[in-house]
């Protein structure tokens, strides 16, 4: 019996030793058969989306974990179709606050309905409901009274901070506001006026650009005729042909009228291949819009803006990885911006968006966009040019920073692509396009990358 109480303690150990072994089965098998970063991100997200986590604040939510699997593989079927159960999800769960009587919570899910690709009806029949809730007197009263000092600013179109866009927010809430209406009017004659200095100017395919927006929103207003003659007369009494049209896109693109610049656009009967690079130019416009209204919180903006990207062709350049890379981006703000960032420039970034300015605020990014540039540090470098952008009144950085930071990203794609990462030089490609699609050396660039994915 004695060999037996020797041989008792190493048994115990050795039955100890195969619990801890089960106990640990799952750590050690992926520590021997480790997942791919895409299964782990995807795992992580049906995760979130089973807690009812849809959208994290530390961007460990549902949506930003399935759009993070599709700006690694933008053609993932799982992670589609795991956006389409986070929509379905924001979709009911706004519903149900609706019936609540929680507006500002219904508000909140119908964005991530939205991000998620949520069919647009459904999202607005909702929205309707909770604005309906809204549309108090004290609220129609702040928009009009920040129309109107978007107004007298001289910022009378462009982003959401225009005062046409405010007027417009107005009617969208009370179709029947005497004094929306009568402000949108004279904001709709203040851009007129801006189209007659043009014509004086010699600038014909600016003044269309305006002359077509008007036209588009208000076709009877009373400056209509006059403005119309005084073009017909700068152009000879001869139609406005397509190279004007053309032109006239570009100006209201430089000038962060994207709602002009898509009018005249949806107006081209005469598409042709060399309108390719126009076509570039808008759908970059129009994604930059989106992160940045994404970055001011403006997401009814945002989305805005995304749609009208997904109605265009973006060309030679990889159509989902661009839609993936828009998509990240703003993302990767919403999670910014509702983690309360401890860096002090995104704290004072977000507070200055709020209305409480900030006087250094503006050459602070400056600072952090030219040194991250310096150091090709891009990712850095293309978050401070996005936050200058959310600062000023036309929602856009200036073309000479967009163009300096493209042409960077233009030689990190041509060196990842001699090194043969494929994925790598698709990403700083898209990027380039971002924000400058007519950089040089960028179309040939797409072409060269789309041989090698064949």
């Amino acid at each position: 019996m004695r060999w037996l109480a020797r041989a008792r303690w190493p048994l115990l150990g050795i039955a100890l030793l195969l619990a801890a072994l089960w106990w640990l089965r799952a750590p050690i098998a992926d520590y021997l058969l480790p997942r791919s970063t895409t299964e782990r991100l995807l795992a992580q997200a049906e995760q979130a989306l089973m807690a009812g986590r849809l959208r994290g604040k530390d961007g460990a939510g549902a949506l930003e974990g399935f759009n993070a699997v599709l700006a690694r593989d933008p053609d993932h079927a799982a992670a589609r179709a795991g956006l389409e159960r986070v929509a379905r999800a924001a979709l009911a769960g706004a519903e149900h606050r609706l019936e609540q009587g929680d507006q500002s919570a219904a508000l909140a899910l119908l964005d991530i309905a939205r991000a998620a690709g949520a069919p647009g009806a459904q999202v607005d029949a909702l929205l309707k409901r909770a604005n309906t809730g809204q549309s108090s007197e004290a609220l129609l009263m702040g928009l009009l009274d920040a129309a109107r000092r978007a107004q007298a600013q001289g910022n009378l179109d462009g982003d959401s901070d225009s005062a046409l866009a405010r007027f417009n927010e107005i009617l969208e809430r009370d179709p029947g506001n005497v004094l929306a209406l009568n402000g949108r009017d004279d904001v709709l004659a203040g851009i007129l006026a801006q189209a007659h200095k043009r014509l004086d100017a010699g600038d014909g395919a600016g003044a269309l650009a305006l002359i077509e927006h008007v036209d588009a929103i208000a076709p009877r207003h009373l400056g209509l005729p006059a403005a119309r003659a005084a073009l017909a007369s700068h152009l000879g009494g001869v139609p406005a042909q397509g190279a004007l049209r053309r032109a006239a896109i570009m100006a209201a693109i430089d000038e962060g009228q994207l709602d002009a610049a898509q009018t005249l656009f949806d107006a081209l009967s005469d598409l042709r291949p060399a309108d390719e690079g126009l076509v570039r130019e808008l759908a970059s416009a129009w994604a930059r819009r989106a992160i940045v209204e994404a970055l001011r919180e403006r997401d009814r903006a945002s989305q805005y803006a995304r749609n009208r990207l997904l109605a265009l062709n973006v060309g030679k350049s990889n159509a989902a990885g661009f839609m993936a890379l828009v998509d990240g981006r703003m993302a990767a703000w919403h999670t910014r911006r509702d983690s309360q960032a401890s860096d002090d420039d995104w704290s004072m970034l977000f507070a200055a968006l709020q209305g409480q300015a900030s006087d250094s605020l503006t050459a602070n990014m400056r600072q952090c966009f030219e040194q991250a540039l310096a150091s090709i540090w891009l990712e850095r470098a293309a978050t401070c040019l996005e936050a200058m952008s959310a600062l000023v009144a036309r929602a856009d950085a200036a073309g000479t920073d967009r163009a300096r930071l493209a042409k960077v990203y233009v030689g990190v794609a041509e060196e990842r692509l001699g090194r043969g990462n494929g994925d790598g030089a698709w990403q700083a490609a898209n990027m380039a396009q971002l924000w400058d699609p007519g950089a040089a050396g960028l179309e040939g660039l797409f072409v060269r990358l789309g041989r090698v994915a064949r």
